[in-house]
């Protein structure tokens, strides 16, 4: 029987990837959105012989024209009143594809949601690349996140970040003129690289560069440039960077030669082990953790290697990986962190110290030790100096590579400037954008009406899409009380404008009553927040409002204690006078740090005019 059902099934339809969905092609929709969902579903798409609880499953097949790939674009039909999860939640994640990047996923998304008629759609923009979150750097080149270039626009920020909020940062940082960069940065590590890069793109432009919007949009232009004429990788770094990488050669070689001189050890011989600072390290790992904080776990491992050396004058001074890990364990609670780091910590430098994991000849059991650095003497005899090994190794080799050092070092790094650094939170704060369809009056005999409902619940008349208005009975339209019912509105109301209406029949006990479920539960958070904003929140215990675990002083590495108490609960239980030193041990826990609410703190001067 399946055999057969297969055989009289028609040939599967395929649609150009790059073309699919656009104005009339492969169909022309003119309904509302839940008929031209069902219609686009019988004209564009084929029912798999298979489902998903219960689930019927669809499938478009997509050709991508230039490299003879098929790739499936598959639909699945719910049902809300029947599902086990009827609160959307598919399309939160995204993952990346090793046959189409995300502009062109994006593209297909954008030309999908205009031919089915969408209204409105949201995003959270958690788009990363080489490390840089793209809302921030899209934000200071273009004004606007990645998703932007298809119209999303702000929607909410988290931890209490409203809309102004967000303009004037994005205004604030997008304004930077580069000569004041310079400026600021003289006094740096990395003032000389930074001002030779400004001025190296300043010179490939043929437009004066100013701000630091300029110089980012420049770069990215340049970056996307293809790799022939003026803006090639080979004419543009052979005219800018000959000269430059000339003179770090030079560099290099007296740097060497002073250090192996120093060393007492022929030129070119190196000693077997390389030393690399564990910052670096830590920026590269693949970890779920931040780098302040394992640079934070490596600190402490330093500290205990320290404290043990010091009371073993003689003997074994270094620590077995246990030992390591108890000693790590009195000041941090993570010890799937701990064993993160402890992994990597070897061959490292921490400060002015280098860690080293050997096995010890007498115990025969693997050790931690850690060693001074003096003069240099601990590195060996060919090793450059991270300053001039990112100048040789590092930026200049690509614009991309440019690019990101310029983010991290200048726009996330920026030096004693809290207007730069709120600015940058705010919009890192900055996740979630909409994009708003205008409603469409096509050119034809229908009517067509946006219809509100004049209730305090705010709900929209649709049947469909709504089961709350499932038994709804329109009595009512507001505005035309004096029309009969035998009357039409041809001629009374313009097609394609709002009408309002009042009825009989909505279910309002639903559970179904809210898009995200019943909201029964009240967020008052010190950053601002009264509403969910995506972020991780924790409910106090005794008066049972949410908050930010971020902004209750819990780090997002951290775990949320069993038992919480909020700074105002705890307030409340402590007298006045103790109670900047109190401490609530509920689980062994501490009360969180009040800290400084970064909008009030900003007003001052970051909104002032």
């Amino acid at each position: 029987m399946e055999s057969h059902t297969k055989k009289n099934r028609p040939p599967p339809k395929f649609y150009g990837f790059h073309t699919f969905a656009e104005p009339g092609f492969p169909v022309s929709l003119s309904g509302a959105f839940r008929d031209n969902m069902r219609q686009f579903l019988q004209q564009c798409a084929e029912p798999e012989d298979y489902d998903i609880e219960g689930m019927p499953i669809w499938c478009t097949f997509l050709v991508y024209e230039n490299r003879g790939t098929v790739l499936p674009l598959y639909t699945v039909e719910e049902n809300v009143k029947h599902s086990d999860s009827p609160f959307c939640d598919y399309c939160r994640c995204a993952g990346g594809s090793k046959f189409i990047c995300g502009r062109e996923i994006m593209d297909l998304w954008d030309r999908i949601c205009t031919t089915l008629h969408v209204r409105r759609i949201s995003v959270e923009d958690l788009s990363r690349k080489h490390e840089m979150d793209l809302r921030l750097l899209y934000g200071v080149a273009y004004g606007h996140s990645w998703f932007g270039r298809w119209g999303y626009r702000f929607f909410h920020g988290s931890f209490g970040v409203k809309e102004h909020n967000y303009e004037r940062a994005m205004d604030i940082l997008s304004s930077l003129e580069l000569d004041q960069v310079i400026d600021d940065f003289s006094l740096t590590k990395g003032c000389t690289l930074i001002k030779q890069m400004i001025n190296r793109y300043r010179d490939m432009s043929d437009t004066n560069l100013v701000t630091i919007r300029d110089l980012f949009r420049f770069m990215l232009t340049l970056k996307t440039k293809p790799s022939t004429g003026k803006y090639s990788a080979s004419s543009v770094m052979s005219r800018s960077l000959s000269r430059y990488r000339t003179t770090l050669q030079r560099c290099s070689l007296k740097l060497k030669t002073r250090l192996s001189l120093k060393n007492n050890c022929p030129l070119g011989k190196e000693t077997p082990a390389k030393c690399r600072k564990f910052s670096n390290l830590a920026a590269n790992l693949d970890s779920r953790w931040p780098v302040r904080r394992l640079e934070h776990v490596a600190e402490v491992i330093v500290e205990a290697l320290k404290e043990k050396r010091a009371r073993n004058n003689v003997g074994s001074c270094g620590m077995t990986r246990q030992e390591a890990r108890d000693a790590a364990r009195l000041h941090i609670g993570d010890t799937g962190l701990i064993d993160h780091v402890l992994k990597v910590m070897n061959n490292v430098i921490v400060g002015n110290y280098i860690i080293q994991r050997a096995v010890n000849r007498s115990t025969k059991i693997l050790e931690y030790t850690i060693q001074d650095i003096k003069g240099g003497k601990e590195f060996s005899c060919s090793k450059i100096p991270d300053s001039i090994q990112v100048l040789i190794m590092g930026p200049g080799r690509s614009v991309s590579e440019d690019v990101v050092y310029l983010y991290r070092n200048v726009l996330v790094g920026y030096p004693e400037s809290d207007s730069v650094k709120f600015a940058v939170q705010m919009v890192l704060h900055s996740k979630h954008f909409v994009k708003e369809w205008p409603f469409r009056d096509e050119d034809d005999d229908s009517l067509r009406f946006v219809c509100r409902l004049a209730t305090s619940s705010g709900a929209e008349c649709d049947e469909d899409t709504y089961c709350v208005t499932e038994n709804l009975q329109v009595m009512e339209i507001l505005g035309m009380e004096g029309v009969r019912d035998e009357e039409v509105l041809f001629g009374l109301i313009e097609s394609g404008k709002e009408i309002w209406v009042r009825g009989c029949g909505l279910d309002l006990e639903k559970d179904l009553k809210y898009e995200g479920g019943a909201e029964n539960w009240t967020v008052r958070c010190k950053c601002g927040a009264r509403d969910d904003d995506g972020e991780r929140m924790v409910a106090c215990d005794i008066c049972e409002t949410w908050q930010h675990t971020r902004c209750g002083g819990i780090e997002d590495a951290e775990a949320v204690p069993r038992l919480f108490v909020c700074d105002s609960c705890c307030s409340s239980l402590a007298p006045e006078e103790t109670r900047f030193g109190f401490t609530c041990n509920y689980d062994s826990y501490e009360a969180p740090v009040l800290l400084p609410n970064m909008l009030e703190v900003d007003m001052g001067m970051m909104y002032s005019e």
